[in-house]
């Protein structure tokens, strides 16, 4: 029995959003393996300015028809891309190449990061290898500093307090920390039980959950009057007695 006509309308509906979406997850990929691109330094001729964009015919219906993005023809294999030396003149033609691969393979990619990976794989020689190595580079450092973060490696233990926040700092700038109050649970959790008891318990000056500055203040501060207080009593100990008449 031939379907009825709401019912082909509501399936091809359906087929092109879910063509759009990917459309768009691809896009927004390929924007952002440009954007490393275009923070290359430029090599060679300047590149020509590009005349204004050339309009689309509309789609006809036996187009809107065609399975959705994503579906390569059966024995069809796209052609990866050329190795690419950074030189800007090439850019554009390179990343074609990838979005011509990336799209009927998308089953292919785990992630987004997998095809970011992918595309710097052709980035082999010239000032494209060394932005690819910088960039595989600073992940490498970024993987090790959440690991750390997420252990008890990172605890001040028996560190003195401005040293544990000299490291915590340079840890949660490695590992591309940026939201206050993620900062603030995870300097807590590392800091000194006694000293993180204090800033809580404080009446005047109650601290937000979302302020690392204020935490490393309040740490830096409870810890001298800590230690002051351990010198002044230390010194009552070693004083002796006067002895009595």
């Amino acid at each position: 029995m031939d379907s009825k006509p709401e019912d082909c309308v509501s399936r091809l509906e359906s087929g092109l959003s879910k063509g759009r979406e990917q459309a768009r997850v691809q896009q927004n990929t390929l924007d952002h393996i440009l954007q490393l691109l275009q923070q290359l330094p430029i090599t060679g001729v300047p590149q020509a300015p590009q005349g204004p964009p050339t309009a689309l015919p509309a789609p006809t219906v036996a187009a809107l028809a065609a399975p959705a993005l994503g579906q390569p023809a059966r024995g069809l294999k796209p052609a990866t891309p050329n190795d690419f030396d950074g030189d800007h003149l090439k850019g554009r033609a390179f990343l074609n190449s990838c979005r011509l691969y990336i799209s009927p393979c998308e089953s292919q990619f785990q992630d987004d990061q997998a095809k970011i990976h992918w595309a710097l794989s052709f980035m082999k020689s010239g000032c494209a290898a060394l932005h690819a190595n910088c960039i595989l580079q600073r992940e490498t450092v970024e993987m090790v500093a959440l690991t750390k973060l997420e252990s008890k490696r990172y605890y001040q233990g028996w560190k003195l307090v401005d040293y544990y926040i000299n490291e915590f700092l340079e840890l949660v700038e490695e590992a591309g920390y940026s939201d206050g109050l993620s900062i603030v649970i995870k300097f807590r959790k590392g800091l000194d039980r006694d000293i993180q008891d204090r800033i809580v318990e404080m009446v005047q000056g109650r601290l937000e959950d979302d302020d690392p500055d204020g935490w490393y203040a309040a740490a830096q501060v409870l810890d001298a009057n800590r230690a002051a207080n351990l010198a002044f009593h230390g010194t009552q100990c070693t004083v002796a007695p006067t002895p009595s008449l």
